[in-house]
Order: C-alpha cells, then sequence, then structure tokens
C-alpha cells in the first residue's frame, strides 16, 4: 500500500511539472522531475511499436474509475472408497471499486470492496499490460463456496463448506507490434487501424482446494492442491471501428505439461504427478470508445483451470469477471 501511494504522490507531481512550466526559476526538484518526464517519454515513444496502428495520446496524465464484478465456480470429481463424488460450488459475487492514475507510460491503481467488512475473500493483483510483453501476477482467495454434493450418483448436501486458493503468474509476448494490448487494459496507448497478432504465452499455477464437514460420506476434511507449469499459444486483435469504437477479442490458452498434484481425504493422501496435458485459458471481450479527452470501456474476461486427474481427482476452476469504466485524458 506504501508503494501505490508513493506512486501515486510521483504521478501528482509530474502532473502538477506539466502545468507549471512557465516558471521563471527551477528548483532542484523541479529539474529533477523533468529529467523523470523526459525517460519516461523516452520509454513510452520507444517500444518497438509500428505508430501507423498504434499512437501515444497526446495528454500526459489519464484517470479511470471502474466498477468490478466476480464469480467463480468449481466442479470437481473424486473417488472416496471406490466410489464417486463430485462436487459442484459458486463462491459469493464480488464488487470491486478501482481509481487508476498514469502518467505517460507509468500507471497505479488502487481498488477495494465496497462490502469488503461482509464478504470473506481477497484477490491481490500485480499486472503490466506492454505492447511487446505483460504479466499478470495473482494471489486469491475465496470463501465460502456453496453448492451440492453428489456421493455415488446421489445427492448428499445442499450446502458445502469450501475454500480456494491459488497463487499464479501469466506471461505474454506478442508477436506482431502493430498490435496493442495496453490499449485496451492500459493507459499509455491508443490503437488507430485494426491489428491483430500471435502471442506466446506461459504460466505457473499453485492451488488448495478444502472442503470440509462433509457428513454425507462420512469425511471431515477433504484436501486437494497442486503445482502447474504451462506453455501456449494466443491470439488477439482490435477491430477498429468509425466513431472512435475499439473491438478486442484475445484468448491466451496454456497447456500444463507439469502436473504435480495430491489429493488428502482426512488422514490418507495420494500423490499423483506427470506429465498430463490439462490446460488454462484466459477469453477477453472488451470494447472501448473513445470521446475527446474522455473514454469508456467494459471488459468481460472468462477464466478456465483445468487440472489434476480423474481417476483420483480432478478440478475445474471457472470464474467469469466483469468491468465497466470511465476515464478522461489531461
Amino acid at each position: 500500500m506504501k508503494n501505490c501511494f508513493r506512486k501515486l504522490a510521483a504521478i501528482a507531481l509530474l502532473a502538477l511539472l506539466a502545468a507549471s512550466s512557465h516558471a521563471q526559476e527551477e528548483s532542484g526538484i523541479i529539474q529533477l522531475l523533468k529529467r523523470v518526464d523526459k525517460i519516461l517519454e523516452e520509454m513510452q515513444n520507444d517500444n518497438d511499436m509500428d505508430s501507423s496502428y498504434v499512437a501515444v495520446p497526446e495528454q500526459k496524465l489519464a484517470i479511470r474509475v471502474s466498477s468490478d464484478i466476480s464469480q467463480g465456480w468449481i466442479a470437481s470429481r473424486g473417488i472416496v472408497d471406490e466410489d464417486p463424488v463430485y462436487m459442484a460450488l459458486k463462491s459469493t459475487t464480488r464488487y470491486k471499486e478501482r481509481i487508476n492514475v498514469g502518467y505517460r507510460n507509468l500507471s497505479v491503481g488502487i481498488g477495494f470492496d465496497p462490502r469488503f467488512m461482509l464478504k470473506k475473500g481477497v484477490i491481490l493483483g500485480l499486472n503490466s499490460y506492454g505492447n511487446k510483453f505483460g504479466y499478470k501476477v495473482e494471489y486469491l482467495h475465496k470463501t465460502p463456496f456453496h453448492g451440492d454434493l453428489s456421493y455415488n450418483s446421489e445427492i448428499i448436501d445442499e450446502e458445502i463448506d469450501a475454500m480456494y486458493s491459488s497463487f499464479s503468474v501469466d506471461l505474454y509476448y506478442v508477436l506482431d507490434r502493430r498490435f496493442s494490448m495496453n490499449a485496451v487494459y492500459g493507459l499509455s496507448y491508443t490503437q488507430t487501424r485494426s491489428a491483430g497478432s500471435l502471442f506466446l504465452t506461459a504460466a505457473g499455477i499453485t492451488d488448495k482446494t478444502q472442503l470440509t464437514e462433509l457428513d454425507g460420506i462420512g469425511v471431515d476434511k477433504i484436501t486437494s492442491s497442486g503445482i502447474y507449469f504451462g506453455l501456449g499459444l494466443g491470439y488477439g486483435y482490435n477491430l477498429v471501428m468509425p466513431h472512435d469504437w475499439v473491438l478486442h477479442v484475445s484468448l491466451l490458452p496454456n497447456i500444463l505439461f507439469v502436473d504435480r498434484s495430491k489429493v488428502s481425504i482426512e488422514t490418507n493422501s495420494h500423490s499423483d504427478s506427470g506429465y498430463v496435458p490439462n490446460f488454462c485459458a484466459d477469453v477477453n471481450i472488451g470494447l472501448n470508445h473513445q470521446m475527446g479527452k474522455w473514454f469508456a470501456g467494459m471488459l468481460c474476461t472468462f477464466e478456465e483451470q483445468r487440472t489434476g486427474r480423474s481417476r483420483y481427482a480432478s478440478t475445474d476452476y471457472m470464474t467469469f469477471r466483469g468491468k465497466i469504466s470511465l476515464g478522461r485524458r489531461f
């Protein structure tokens, strides 16, 4: 949190500098800020992009406010005493209000859940959507989940106490410099002509699912966990339409070749590892609109992660995230 406030303070100072360029005498701090501004300008312009397709906005400062909504689902299959167990669970819906402030290619965002005191769960993330290289680092802890438990094809419980947590790192590398991912997710660039690109993608995931109070099958707790690594090839396209509208569609899949999973039923456990082709994927659909210095957008993201082995346990974790936003450049 301190780092966020420091970045916000730096951006505010740089914005003040841009508005007070007529000062007769420059202090040492002003000179230093001008050097920083020059460095950021060079970094923003020297991004190996095709300027006939991707443009740098004239305004240096941008502020965007957004509202997010997310929902998670778990579909888990396993074996208990040689009988099949199936669980279909749904998480509590989460809402988040966010503000992002950007100066050239430097930006920082702060988000909060207005119902934080009433709901359980944490989402912490760090991301960068560059025109060449980008990453998303995320820690997710969600509880409670609610749903049904089916044991040997018979529904046992209506309510299940479940917890899901994960730590993931997703990377992408854009192969075509005419395409800008930042034009959709960031504040530093705009897409001026339609373009698409292939992506090289990579992912690393560690997760844990814990189910408790499963009286219907005579088990107090079932825990599954795993570590997974994968590579993939994705594609994204920005369609520039009349009247300053941009439609974005992208698919970022990864085949998880390395799957090291463990299932524990009370005190008994089973470990499984090997090179099993499971997968995770992100599907993104967005729409942006420029209105002079104002801009607005909406973005929908569908994420699916399939891990484990069907003989002992396998888990599908799915997430939907929606966002609407409004911003202005200065």
